[in-house]
């Protein structure tokens, strides 16, 4: 029903898309390695969706090895979608394929992949499966509440692996002698479960320096390599030295060591970053810094003070003297747009 949508479409809706026209050099169905037209001629068709021409020969010799007096689908692809081989189709994928091997199983997961090569549709095919499976028990389609209830289950509306393995029990219940056959069975149901994993203590850092120096060859290799790999491309992706990371670990475990067999108080050069001596002399320097930045700007303050007095001076200076010439000027002949007096009369007199 999901291949075909419910039994609207009886052939497959061609667009082609990128993945459609693929199918013309399908050898693998069949079709020729040449862009010929195989992948058209031989699109998906009935409700199956049979797809690929060495599909259309397998069903046109299944008909006839069962005495069936059918067309030649190889050279008339849409006679498939004439009764009956229409229904045929099914059966003969479903026989061929030994679906009924994973059916026993309630395994539609692999039926899924068998017919479609992949899981596309796998939601919508579970959910399919439910509803069909919930009728044929006697409840409506959409109760799953209720069968949950009644298997015991977590009532969640999930259909899930244990609703379905569940589902598939009550199926062969339905039929006598159905559960005593070897092969019936529900699929196993997975379940991640959390797996602790054993802390493995570190190595004493003596250990780690005899395997730093066993190793100092190899380091130094992948080192060279590195380099060189850095030359031959103009981009190259950063490598972790491992002798780095070993260096660094035993200056750890070193340091650990120390702090331990000295009652756990740091000392000198054992990797603590902030001790009481160099909080000191960072303390003085920082003090020296303050001491030297404000001596400056009380420099800059005196140099601009004294800048500003000797201007003020200077323009007090220049308005005394414009004064002075304006009271000696005669009346009508002070230029206040030159700010001086006139030789001459605005009108030319003298």
């Amino acid at each position: 029903m999901h291949e075909s949508g419910d039994f609207r479409y009886d052939r497959e809706i061609w667009g082609p898309t990128p993945a459609q026209q693929r199918y013309d050099t399908r050898t693998d169905l069949g079709n020729t390695p040449e862009k010929d037209g195989d992948g058209y001629l031989y699109r998906g068709r009935t409700g199956m969706q049979l797809t690929g021409k060495d599909n259309y020969r397998q069903f046109r010799n299944w008909c006839r090895a069962a005495g069936l007096d059918c067309p030649d689908f190889v050279k008339d692809p849409d006679a498939v979608n004439t009764d009956p081989w229409e229904g045929l189709v099914p059966l003969f994928y479903w026989d061929t394929r030994d679906l009924n091997r994973w059916a026993d199983e309630g395994d539609a997961e692999t039926i899924t992949k068998k017919i479609n090569g992949g899981k596309n549709g796998l939601s919508d095919r579970f959910d399919r499966l439910a509803r069909i499976s919930l009728v044929l028990l006697g409840y409506r389609a959409d109760n799953v509440l209720q069968f949950q209830a009644d298997q015991r289950l977590q009532v969640d509306g999930d259909v899930g692996p244990k609703t379905r393995a569940a589902m598939h029990t009550a199926l062969v219940a339905l039929t006598p002698g159905e559960a005593a056959r070897p092969e019936v069975k529900a699929a196993p149901v997975t379940e991640e479960k959390p797996v602790p994993v054993p802390v493995t203590p570190p190595k004493p850092w003596r250990a780690v320096v005899e395997v730093e120096r066993g190793d100092h060859a190899v380091c130094h290799r992948r080192r060279s390599f590195a380099a060189h790999r850095d030359r031959r491309h103009t981009v190259a992706e950063p490598l972790v030295d491992p002798c780095r990371l070993r260096r660094h670990r035993r200056l750890s475990l070193l340091a650990e060591e120390r702090r331990s067999e000295g009652g756990g108080k740091a000392g000198r050069g054992d990797g603590v970053m902030f001790s009481t001596p160099r909080l000191i002399v960072a303390a003085a320097a920082l003090a020296i810094v303050a001491a030297v930045v404000a001596w400056i700007y009380r420099q800059g303050g005196d140099d601009v003070r004294t800048s500003i007095e000797r201007q003020n001076n200077e323009a007090g200076r220049t308005a005394d003297d414009v004064r002075s010439r304006f009271d000696l000027c005669p009346p009508g002949m002070w230029d206040f747009g030159a700010g001086k007096c006139r030789r001459t009369a605005p009108g030319g007199g003298h």
